[in-house]
């Protein structure tokens, strides 16, 4: 990660009802995700624009960024307009593991997993921790039904309308 995500949010704008005050703890998860997915089109932009940047990585990992950058400027944009869907739908995929709460993710015929994703509000400068919140588990909404309003939110303006991704 080049860059810790930012957001918006403050400690002291959370609401102080308990549902709600987690609700936004969740909208500020969904904003920093959509940072993540900024910061990694922007390297993939910048990896196909920079041809010594290209160079600094290994041969393998390369490759597919010298194919994109022989491509004429229009198809480089869908291509990576095509890494941002593909990013995308491995966000929603990702997040509807977090969300389930069913018996479906088994280990073994009689065992099964689910994951509990607990944010921690922690005070600077001694990080001590002075809340902690699950925001994955119901009533909550659960993280894939949020992920449209996310990418409204945080997503649309950045990339790749406009072309690059700007600090929030």
């Amino acid at each position: 990660m080049s860059t810790p995500p930012h957001t918006k949010q403050t400690h002291d704008n959370l609401p102080d009802d308990p549902r709600d005050r987690r609700e936004a703890l969740q909208d500020v998860f969904g904003e920093h995700l959509f940072a993540l997915r900024c910061q990694v089109l922007s390297q993939i932009d910048a990896y196909v624009k920079s041809r010594s940047r290209r160079n600094a990585l290994g041969n393998l990992r390369r490759r597919v960024y010298d194919c994109v950058a022989e491509m004429p400027e229009a198809e480089q944009r869908k291509a990576l307009a095509l890494a941002d869907r593909a990013i995308q739908v491995y966000m929603q995929y990702a997040m509807a593991v977090l969300d389930d709460e069913g018996v479906h993710m088994k280990i073994g015929p009689s065992h099964f997993v689910h994951y509990r994703l607990t944010m921690e509000l922690r005070r600077l400068p001694d990080a001590e921790i002075i809340e902690e919140h699950v925001i994955n588990r119901s009533p909550l909404p659960t993280l894939g039904e949020k992920f449209g309003r996310w990418l409204n939110r945080f997503g649309v303006d950045s990339w790749p309308s406009h072309g690059e991704c700007g600090e929030s």
